[in-house]
């Protein structure tokens, strides 16, 4: 069988460990096949213990995402590597430092996270005209009250 699909009514094959289990094996998913997750529970638990660092990123990310809110950051309409207005998203580069953070657009933070170099790029549709040089042009690092 090929991971991911459903055996039966009651039966879906993990996409971790390849394994036939019952539906209650599986977390439950509203969107997913049978209402449940693509892996077994003991598959999900697991990858989330061994991913590195995951604790710290997910309470990184929830406190920038609080600061956000209550504006105690603002998020920079400017990328701070290729200085064209865009939505940008909050990079840690030090998970420990939760409110210190790059923002960069979607292609410049795809391309750190693959490793390429940060730079000019073509994709029109994540950018939204040029850059305003209004003091922010070198992008806003997180900081508190602002």
């Amino acid at each position: 069988m090929t991971p991911g699909t459903m055996v039966g009514p009651d039966h879906k094959v993990c996409t971790g460990c390849g394994e036939t289990k019952p539906l209650d094996a599986f977390y439950r998913l509203r969107l997913g096949l049978g209402g449940r997750h693509a892996k077994c529970k003991p598959c999900f638990r697991t990858r989330m213990v061994m991913t590195d660092g995951y604790a710290d990123r997910k309470r990184a990310r929830a406190a920038l995402y609080r600061a956000v809110k209550s504006n105690w950051i603002r998020r920079a309409k400017v990328c701070s590597a290729c200085r064209k207005e865009a939505l940008t998203h909050g990079h840690h580069d030090d998970y420990s430092k939760p409110l210190d953070v790059r923002w960069l657009c979607k292609p410049c933070h795809d391309k750190h996270h693959r490793g390429d170099e940060y730079g000019r790029h073509d994709d029109a549709d994540s950018t939204r005209g040029a850059a305003a040089n209004d003091g922010e042009s070198r992008g806003f690092y997180g900081k508190v009250g602002c």
